[in-house]
């Protein structure tokens, strides 16, 4: 799960240090970027346009990276993760791994849900946003 830190400055550097190292282990790279901010993790080919990503690098496929993009307003999608070789993928339900978080950490009383977020949305996700708002109250 990409954090704040790992997007910019020296937190950055770190990770893309530390990111660097599992690319040239034996070891599979899974990134969760749910961050608007920041800069994303350097990629060869220029990403598709949307707000959220999910990379899944496995070991024996290097240098290729599988990118899942994820627009605003869509749900998670579900992540196959790698595990050892001639075993098969388990299947990360991200949506569902993301609500129980969520609701277990309480999040709906500690977030403002009573304004559109700070960051820059499109008319058309303005829109979105401000129906999943209304649908709140």
């Amino acid at each position: 799960m990409l954090s704040p830190t790992n997007k910019r400055g020296d937190g950055r550097e770190e990770y893309l240090e530390r990111r660097g190292r599992f690319l040239r282990s034996a070891a599979h790279l899974v990134e969760i970027d749910l961050l608007r901010t920041g800069q994303r993790v350097p990629m060869r080919q220029a990403l598709p346009d949307a707000e959220y990503f999910v990379f899944v690098g496995r070991s024996e496929r290097r240098p290729l990276t599988e990118v899942w993009p994820i627009p605003l307003g869509q749900p998670l999608p579900p992540v196959p993760i790698p595990l050892l070789a001639g075993d098969s993928d388990v299947r990360l339900e991200l949506q569902a791994a993301f609500d129980a978080v969520y609701d277990a950490v309480g999040y709906d009383l500690l977030l403002k849900y009573d304004r559109l977020p700070q960051v820059a949305l499109t008319p058309s996700q303005q829109v979105w946003a401000q129906n999943v708002l209304d649908g709140r109250r």
